[in-house]
């Protein structure tokens, strides 16, 4: 319904999504590994209710957040009336599923950068996943993650747990992520 979501885009992010919050979860929330991975799943879903109700306007909130740079969110609250996070947050809450997991999946635009969460977990793992090209929306452009003032702060809430420097952090990340892609 609607064709403004790639399908195949849409899952591939969500399960390099995924695997790469697995990943940071064993530095973060070691034991929670398997939580945080299907937090990092259904983390977009929202998407795919917006475009069954509104596929017009979402399509426009894309093309304006493509076309201006935008925040995503920011553009669908203007032009839907909500944004994909409160979507799934109205789904998962149906679902019965724990607080932890659905604030997660929800606040995955606003995390904490001042103390660790799940939120910030699958923020995190998104955000990697998307600078590294792996994002619903392929015309959406790369970024260098290290260089990402956000990503920078996240760093050093996790850096005392990594036990080792960025660079090798991150490329354990992208290997990660590209078992995820693949």
């Amino acid at each position: 319904c609607g064709g403004v979501i790639p399908r195949d885009d849409f899952w591939e992010h969500a399960v390099a999504a995924a695997y790469v919050a697995r990943r940071i979860a064993q530095t973060t929330f070691p034991g929670k590994e398997d939580e945080l991975y299907t937090c990092g799943l259904p983390h977009d879903l929202g998407y795919l209710l917006i475009e069954r109700t509104s596929p017009m306007r979402l399509g426009m909130a894309v093309q304006m957040a493509l076309e201006t740079g935008k925040d995503i969110a920011e553009a669908e609250r203007s032009l839907v009336g909500a944004d994909h996070a409160a979507a799934v947050e109205w789904l998962l809450k149906k679902s019965g599923l724990p607080e932890e997991l659905i604030d997660a999946v929800a606040g995955h635009h606003s995390p904490s950068l001042e103390k660790l969460s799940w939120r910030t977990v699958v923020w995190a793992a998104a955000r990697y996943a998307s600078a590294n090209g792996i994002g619903i929306f392929r015309t959406a452009s790369t970024w260098n993650i290290a260089q990402d003032a956000l990503w920078q702060r996240f760093w050093e809430l996790i850096a005392p747990l990594a036990a080792v420097d960025q660079d090798i952090y991150l490329a354990d990340l992208y290997a990660v992520l590209e078992k995820g892609r693949n």
